[in-house]
């Protein structure tokens, strides 16, 4: 064992990101106490990892007293538990508790005076599509509370340190894992209509550019494309525009959407599946979509933002052009006439570089000081 031990908090923040990650450290002998809720992976936790399920139900269908009566329990239990144990290591995994960054100051600064030492993983430098003045003044305050902040890519860590000022040593890169790779695989098989099988993966929101891939399908009448898009929106707004674009696509074009909940014995399937996982991000700084696709071998098509560029190989998928619906095209294109050039043992060799046993590493010797 390392003698080591970690408080880590998500507020149900992502529950495979949640498992994986106290899973990783445990694997490494850091004695794990995870905060969780309802949605963790709790019969997933490698043996030895504490489990406190402090923050219960999260259903959706709940009405606003409920969800505000159990947020209130939460943060007196999540608090008072702090007070008590006052970890050597408090780590936040997920996101700010109310989601609201206005008193997310508040909610690191009790952090900071309730723990030895404070950690924050830093997911993306602002929220997505709100990127204020306002919300940058905001986490430039959040970003100066904790002891280290953890970044999942160089260049998240290269604009901290040079757009938000934070010195270089409070900052630890720390790579997003993938779970350890299935026993057994589906070998891959062209679709016998030759159509093109592509994969939209995981909540549905703007930023992700879902809207982009319709409109590129005007810009392939001739490639039969089969798009599934699996994964709920809560934006009704967005959601009427994704199904305004689906119901005029052009007619040889087959546009699925699964908006459900997905049961992880479900994802390797769908993956599977898939000729490519495509990412028409707007913006990102990393996604775990992406290192998804490579855990079960299946290549991707993204275009050039955050640090994809960083991650993407010759052999394990394509960047687009440019990020208009003209350049996913493009970009689409140029897949189908090499999609036997991406081997899917090869993508998921790739994977095993980042399984989270590794990449947590780099958090050890903080953890340590």
């Amino acid at each position: 064992m390392s003698g080591l031990s970690a408080t880590l908090v998500s507020h149900g923040f992502q529950p495979n990101y949640e498992k994986a990650f106290s899973n990783g450290l445990a694997k490494r002998g850091v004695a794990v106490t995870l905060i969780g809720s309802d949605r963790t992976l709790s019969d997933q936790l490698e043996l030895g990892i504490r489990f406190l399920n402090l923050r219960g139900s999260q259903q959706t269908e709940r009405s606003r007293l409920e969800k505000a009566g159990n947020l209130l329990r939460y943060g007196v239990r999540l608090f008072a538990f702090l007070a008590m144990q006052r970890p050597q290591n408090l780590h936040l995994i997920g996101t700010l508790v109310t989601g609201n960054p206005v008193l997310g100051p508040l909610e690191c600064l009790c952090y900071s005076l309730l723990s030895k030492r404070f950690t924050l993983t830093v997911h993306n430098l602002l929220p997505h599509d709100r990127h204020s003045a306002l919300n940058r003044l905001i986490y430039r305050l959040i970003y100066a509370l904790p002891h280290k902040l953890v970044v999942h890519t160089k260049r998240m860590k290269a604009q901290l340190n040079t757009v938000w000022k934070v010195p270089a040593e409070r900052i630890v890169v720390m790579e997003h894992g993938v779970d350890e790779l299935p026993a057994t695989f589906q070998p891959w098989k062209p679709d016998p209509g030759n159509r093109i099988r592509l994969l939209l993966f995981g909540a549905v929101l703007r930023y992700k550019g879902i809207d982009t891939l319709l409109q590129a399908l005007d810009h392939l009448n001739d490639q039969p494309i089969t798009v599934d898009i699996v994964g709920l929106c809560r934006d009704a707004v967005y959601t009427e525009e994704l199904e305004q674009l689906i119901a005029s696509a052009p007619a040889n074009h087959h546009i699925k959407w699964r908006q459900a909940y997905i049961a992880e014995d479900e994802v390797q399937g769908i993956f599977e599946s898939a000729d490519a996982v495509v990412l028409p991000y707007r913006h990102i700084d990393q996604s775990g979509v992406l290192l998804a696709a490579y855990r079960f071998g299946t290549p991707v098509i993204a275009f050039d933002v955050g640090a994809f560029a960083d991650y993407i190989t010759d052999h394990t998928g394509i960047l687009a052009p440019d990020t208009t619906p003209l350049g996913l095209a493009t970009g689409i294109r140029s897949f189908s006439k090499q999609m036997q050039h991406f081997r899917r043992d090869k993508i998921r060799s790739y994977a095993r570089n980042y399984v989270w046993e590794k990449t947590v590493e780099s958090l050890l010797s903080n953890y340590g000081h």
